[in-house]
Order: structure tokens, then sequence, then C-alpha cells
């Protein structure tokens, strides 16, 4: 179904449609990014850092009905949305191991899943099915594509180049944004000054806690703490300004059953099918659940899709380096701190410290892992924080690599103490010797969290304040 456009329109876009199939949407985007014809309204739809399948499926999802929008150069000055995922190191191929739960849905939402139980797991049936992972994913683009692409449209291939390769023209123009699932943008390979020169934050739709970084006027503006699904919430926001509706004709249409179940897949994963206590899942998750479990087909399993994408992402890290899995979930934040910059890295790991010191093979070798992470040169944090899941409750790690940072250790530990109903965590003596001798004794320190409901959502404002008090201290 081709809505109308009016003239501009029809000669800015490459065939964007309403219903159009996914693969047909990829491929249109791709070629608005790496080809001879130079795009200039190009705004990007940007993921956070950690590039959770809540961030890149949040920006998939609101590209792809914005690309179809009436008069879309009446809302943005740069009218075409690109989809990115905001990772520098990964390239698209790699996805099908990095991320398998990105698969999953994606194959789910393309080709419908096998249910779990009837699938063959024969190395051969695993590997067609990994084949067909790496064949859709390899079709998404990252931070990395377009900043190492030959082909990549100038003005992008430069907004994304660090700092000692980044060559602007004369007239280089701010590149668009919408942020997603973040209210403040970041990238890993740009610093935050370079990101202020380079980008213009137009828009945001994001479950955080507000930064102040988005200006009023951006369209659009939607940042709505204690939400369980980012997707949620674009997915409201597309309902309200009527670009996603429940017309019986839609059924007939590929891309909105296609759509729909992509959807679903994050807010499930992120709501524990809808079972998750507290902010975790609200009124609102399961309304749009409900909504897109309408439009997915009668032959579709929603519990399915859950367990299999569930499954995918806790099996994934088998797959990783010890880096891998420390970055495969991770964010960072910068805090101003008498006149310097310190950086706070949090890493999210769905596995415990037990299973962290088999995968690294050993307790000396997980603590030197963690410093390298922390201290490798391309970053060198003050702080940084491991939240891991363990069959008994969720541990909460913090290590210090300056002062400062091992300041905020005792300062989060009696900020925070009550609220997240912090615990002594004296599970392994060994470890903690290792810890000792690789990061130095008082400058690390693990709890048991004994509120499940909260998340990083919560850590972060918590051990960034503490890290700024450390100045008053």
């Amino acid at each position: 179904m081709q809505l109308p456009l009016d003239d501009e329109d029809e000669m800015r876009l490459p065939g964007f449609s309403l219903g159009q199939d996914l693969n047909t949407y990829l491929s249109q985007v791709r070629k608005v990014v790496f080809s001879k014809t130079e795009h200039k309204h190009v705004t990007l739809v940007l993921g956070n850092p950690s590039c959770d399948l809540d961030s890149f499926i949040s920006a998939f999802t609101l590209s792809y009905f914005y690309n179809s929008r009436p008069n879309a150069s009446k809302y943005h000055k740069a009218p075409i949305y690109v989809p990115v995922l905001n990772l520098p190191y990964v390239e698209p191929e790699d996805l099908w191991r990095l991320r398998p739960e990105f698969g999953v849905a994606i194959r789910g939402a393309f080709d419908g899943l096998t249910p779990q139980a009837k699938q063959e797991q024969t190395q051969e049936a695993v590997e067609a099915r990994q084949r067909r992972d790496k064949s859709l994913l390899g079709q998404l683009i990252t931070v990395h594509e377009l900043a190492n692409s030959d082909d990549t449209l100038p003005i992008l291939r430069q907004a994304f180049q660090t700092s000692d390769r980044y060559t602007p023209g004369e007239s280089q123009e701010k590149v668009d944004v919408i942020l997603v699932d973040h209210n403040a943008p970041a990238i890993e390979t740009v610093t935050d000054e370079d990101i202020r020169a380079r980008f213009e934050v137009v828009g945001c739709i994001d479950h955080h806690v507000e930064e102040n970084y988005v200006p009023q006027q951006a369209t659009p503006r939607v940042i709505k703490f204690g939400i369980g699904s980012c997707t949620t919430l674009v997915t409201q926001h597309l309902r309200k300004i009527n670009l996603w509706t429940a017309h019986p004709d839609h059924k007939k249409l590929p891309g909105y059953t296609q759509i729909s179940r992509l959807a679903l897949a994050p807010i499930l994963v992120d709501t524990w099918d809808l079972k998750a206590p507290g902010d975790k899942c609200t009124e609102l998750d399961k309304e749009q659940v409900a909504f897109l479990d309408a439009q997915t087909g009668d032959d579709f399993d929603r519990e399915d899709l859950y367990n299999q994408t569930n499954t995918a992402k806790y099996e994934s890290l088998t797959m990783l380096r010890m880096q891998e899995v420390f970055a495969r979930d991770y964010k960072s934040y910068a805090e101003e701190l008498d006149g310097r910059m310190l950086d706070i890295g949090i890493a999210s790991s769905f596995k415990d410290m037990e299973w962290l010191v088999k995968h690294a093979k050993g307790r000396q070798r997980l603590a030197d892992e963690v410093v390298k992470f922390a201290q490798d040169g391309k970053k060198v944090l003050e702080v940084f924080s491991l939240l891991t899941k363990s069959a008994d409750g969720r541990e909460v790690s913090i290590f210090g690599f300056g002062e400062a940072g091992r300041k905020a250790i005792t300062v989060f530990e009696e900020n925070s103490k009550e609220e997240l109903q912090l615990k002594e965590w004296n599970e392994d003596d060994a470890l903690a010797k290792q810890f000792d001798e690789a990061v130095g004794a008082g400058s690390w320190k693990i709890w048991w969290m004994g509120d499940l409901s909260k998340s990083r959502k919560q850590i972060a404002p918590l051990l960034r304040d503490a890290l700024k008090q450390t100045s008053k201290s």
C-alpha cells in the first residue's frame, strides 16, 4: 500500500511504502547509505551503546514507519531515516554470533519460527539456521560499517570516524539523529565533544532517566522512565500519530505481519513474558503486546517467540571471548569532576560470578580480564561496574581505578544500601584475593542486591551520583 506523497517526497524517497516486506525495506535503506547517489536528507535512528534487542528493534521499527510517513519533509529537514546499530567494532556479518537473539527475532519476523520442540538439533540443522541468521543480520548497518566502508555516504563516514581519522569538509553539516533507548548520545569511539560537534539530536524515544540533553523542541520527544521496553514507547508513539493502525487490510500486507512479530520480541524479553515485577512490566507494555499480537498472524506462537529468543540470548555467552562478554551489554557514562572528565562503564550479564570464573578459565584470568577491559587504552575507566545474575539473586560489583573511583565505592554503598537492599558478598575468598592483587585491596567490592526489581537503569544514576559526591568529600 503506497501512501500519497507530495512532489518533494516523490523525488526524494527510494520507494519506501507502508506494508512492504522487511527484506525489501532493508535493501532500500542500504542503497541510500551505500551508493554513489548523494542523499543529503538522511536522519539516523540510533540506539544505545549496549545495542541490545530492545535498542535494535526500537530503531528499526521507528525508521520503518517514518520512512513511509506522508509529507515527511514537514517533520524533519532530513526525512530519510536510517536505523543504525551502535556497535563501533562489529561488522554486520558478525552479529549472528555476537547477538544470536537478533537472528531468532528477525528470522521469526521474516520466515516464522519452527516451534522449539520440533526443531532439528543436528549439526547440519543448527548450521543452516546460523547461515540464515548471518544472511539476514548482514543487511543491518553498524557504526563500524559506516565509519569504515568506502561506499558510505561521506557525511556519515566522517561523522562516525575517530578523532584521529576525522577529516571534515569546509562546510561539514551536522548529521541529524533520533535517539532511541537512551536520551544522551554516546558512541564509544567518538568523544562527547565530537558528538556535539557532528550530530544534531532532533528526536528521542526512551525509557531511562532524563539526562536533559534532548532539546525541548525535538520531535518526537518521549522520555518516560519506568516502562519495561523502549519498543513499547515506540509502538505507542506510532499508534498515537496514526502511522501504525489495526486496519483489517493491513493483514494482507507482509510488512505489517513481519514488523509486528519483530516488535513483540524485545517487549516480551524485557518484561519476562509479561511476568516481571515492578516497572519492568507495566500496563502500557501489556497493552502494546496485545495490539501487536493481534497482527502477527494465526499461525504465530508468541510464547515460542519468547522462549526461543530468550534461549538464544542466554546461550550466546558461551560463544564469546571474555572481552566480548563484558562488551555484549555495556554502557558508558562521563562525569565532570574537578575539571576532569571521568568515565564510568557498566556491563550487565545474565550469568553469575561462578560462571564467569569458569568461562575465563580461572580466577586470576577473570581478574586480569576485568582490568584489561577497564584499562585497555581505548577506554580508561575511573569506575567499572559488573552486574551479574545468579540463581540466588543478583550480584553488583564495582571496581575503582583511581582515587575518585575508590571513594565512589564507599559513597555508593552508603547512599544505596537501603534502596538496593545491598548485603555482603562472601562467596569466593580465592577470587577476592585475585581481585586484591589485580585491582587493589579496597579498590573493589561485590554485594548481593536484594531488590530484584532494580536494574542498570536504577543503578547507573546512583553510581554516577556517588562519583560526583567524591569531589565534596
